[in-house]
């Protein structure tokens, strides 16, 4: 189930400004990847839809997935996303012209992209994250 939200919805019903309104209508387009997942509680986000939202940070969707969420650790050694909490991961074919190899992806706790959003320290990751607050907050 995927939800989506008008700008009435938003400043009437839910009480937004005008500012916050135009943040999830601008990425509601752009993120249209709040689904319902069993495996994970709450929504879960594609994580290679925000890949490309977030500008494909330093190269291949796949280096990102290990550098920043599957091998994730603090100084401390700490694992800071864990699997089936924080993410699943999933085989999905690719359609190609040439046949495809399947491709490895992710879903995604709001928690855990916005965290990923965050860490990026760019102005996209941070108009990224601001919607998922503003989700969480609907």
């Amino acid at each position: 189930m995927i939800k989506k939200f008008n700008k009435r919805q938003l400043l009437d019903q839910c009480g937004f400004t005008a500012e916050e309104a135009r943040v999830i209508l601008d990425y509601q387009k752009k993120l249209p990847i709040l689904v319902e997942n069993d495996e994970v509680d709450g929504f879960c986000v594609n994580a290679r839809d925000l890949w490309e939202q977030l500008d494909r940070p330093q190269g291949k969707f796949a280096d990102w997935t290990k550098r920043k969420l599957v091998a994730k650790k603090t100084k401390g050694g700490i694992i800071t996303f864990q699997e089936k909490k924080d993410y699943i991961g999933f085989s999905q074919n690719c359609e190609k012209l040439s046949g495809g190899r399947p491709t490895h992806e992710y879903s995604l706790t709001i928690d855990c992209a916005k965290n990923l959003s965050m860490m990026e320290n760019t102005d996209n990751g941070a108009l990224c994250r601001q919607y998922f607050i503003l989700m969480e907050k609907l």
